[in-house]
């Protein structure tokens, strides 16, 4: 029983789950609640997502403001000092809220340009790693309300901008063009504050309407996860319910059937076995045992307990029987001698059939093995006896016709053959009365088959015919 699948032992997956007993058992009750442990783990990553991009738009708002507050700022001081060093810094600062306006715009395209997007929010000092987050939140939510209400306002606040831009630029044209007399700085000035005057309250009001948002996104992510595990976690627990069901009906299934198997061996002559090819352990039924002359705790349970004990000259043919069942698929079926406790050999069937995987391999093989010893001694008796009675019946005078019980010709003595001109050979398996007929020495009718009468009356007959 020794191959090298046996001798290469456990694989490393096989290895890992002895040390987790029980663990397909708990795999098969648990999973439900892994599957929801994960979904409400995705959930909270998506959520955690969805908050961290509306932290990065009021990081982006804050951002805006500050700009536009600055470039308002610079802008006057401009007008007031003629100073390109305070224009230059007038164009640093509106560069945040125009490429948040680049960015707005491109996103409110059915096919966005999102590397032009990404340049939008860069040049609007977004940090790089909130950049996706911008994008995932205005275009999943731009059409709802509280989302819909921010992205409006901040249209809104861009053309502000915009008009700021206008003023900036015709502001930057006159002062270029030598006009800085007051009268004619003045009205551009005036124009800028009033313009802050109205972008004051707008950002107010953006600022209020985003973090309304964000609660409300808040608020919704939390009613979906307590919405998902309320819907899940029962679910979860029917179908461990389901499974634990199922399972306890399986081992009820499966105990009625080890009742059966342990009758059918406490009641069978034969010893049973079953090979474990990966691990090289063999169950070896204690009737298999006995007919060894072994106990239970005698005879250890591995392939070494066979080997050892059968007979040197049966080796090479079980060794090639074992070979032609797991390679070719032969059948296993043989008859060994196997040594007793005692000492003595005697004489063993044994028969077998192997457990195969998907791809063919023999993983498991199991059998019985019958004792055919006092078989065995019986038929060498028997043909004994009759080679015994062939010479008997071959030395004797008389002619001498042997049938079976359902009259066959079976054997003829050198006399019949001389008497009736058939040989064993050829009258073997033909009816007595296709080689000889007996005929009645009164009547001279043909008497009846003697064979029938035997079997009829179920003793000896004495028939006078010629």
């Amino acid at each position: 029983m020794e191959t090298d699948g046996t001798r290469r032992g456990r694989n490393p997956l096989q290895r890992m789950f002895v040390f987790l007993p029980g663990s397909g058992r708990l795999l098969q009750i648990i999973w439900p609640f892994l599957v929801i442990v994960l979904l409400l783990l995705l959930l909270a990553n998506e959520s955690m997502h969805i908050l961290s991009a509306a932290r990065a738009y009021s990081e982006g708002e804050s951002l805006w403001s500050k700009g536009q507050k600055r470039a308002m700022f610079h802008l006057v001081r401009y007008s007031e000092t003629h100073s390109e060093d305070d224009y230059r810094k007038y164009l640093e600062a509106i560069s945040v809220p125009l490429g948040d306006e680049k960015a707005r715009v491109e996103m409110e395209k059915p096919d966005p340009n999102y590397p032009a997007v990404w340049q939008g929010f860069v040049e609007g000092r977004n940090h790089p790693d909130d950049i996706p987050g911008l994008i995932m939140l205005f275009r999943r939510f731009r059409r709802l309300d509280f989302m819909a209400a921010v992205i409006d306002l901040w249209a809104e606040g861009d053309r502000h901008i915009a008009e700021l831009t206008q003023i900036a630029d015709q502001l930057h044209a006159r002062i270029a063009s030598g006009r800085t007399s007051t009268d004619s700085v003045l009205p551009f000035r005036d124009r800028i504050l009033d313009l802050d005057t109205r972008l004051t309250p707008l950002t107010d009001k953006f600022s209020s309407t985003l973090g309304e948002a964000t609660r409300k996104t808040g608020f919704l992510l939390l009613l979906a996860n307590l919405a998902i595990a309320g819907t899940l976690v029962p679910v979860g627990i029917y179908l461990s319910y389901r499974l634990v069901r199922r399972r306890e009906e399986a081992e009820r299934a499966l105990k009625l059937s080890e009742e059966r198997f342990n009758l059918a061996v406490t009641g069978s002559n034969d010893g049973l076995w079953d090979w474990n090819i990966d691990t090289g352990e063999v169950y070896y039924s204690p009737r298999f045992k006995e007919l060894l002359g072994y106990t239970e705790r005698e005879m250890g349970d591995n392939v070494e307990a066979f080997n050892s004990r059968l007979h040197p000259e049966d080796k090479p043919a079980h060794e090639q029987a074992i070979d032609g069942h797991l390679q070719r698929g032969g059948p296993f079926d043989i008859e060994m001698r196997m040594q007793t406790k005692a000492g003595e050999y005697r004489w063993f069937h044994f028969r077998g059939q192997a457990l195969r995987t998907a791809a063919g391999r023999a993983m498991r093989m199991a059998g019985a093995m019958t004792d055919t010893t006092d078989r065995r001694l019986t038929a060498a008796e028997l043909f004994a006896e009759k080679e015994r009675a062939q010479v008997t019946l071959a030395s004797i005078a008389d002619g001498v016709i042997t049938t079976g019980t359902d009259g066959w010709v079976e054997y003829l003595n050198p006399v019949a053959e001389a008497l009736t001109g058939w040989t064993t050979a050829s009258a073997r398996g033909l009816p007595l009365r296709g080689i000889v007929n007996t005929v009645d020495e009164t009547t001279r009718k043909i008497t009846p088959n003697p064979i029938e009468m035997v079997l009829r009356e179920e003793r000896t007959i004495e028939v006078s015919a010629t």
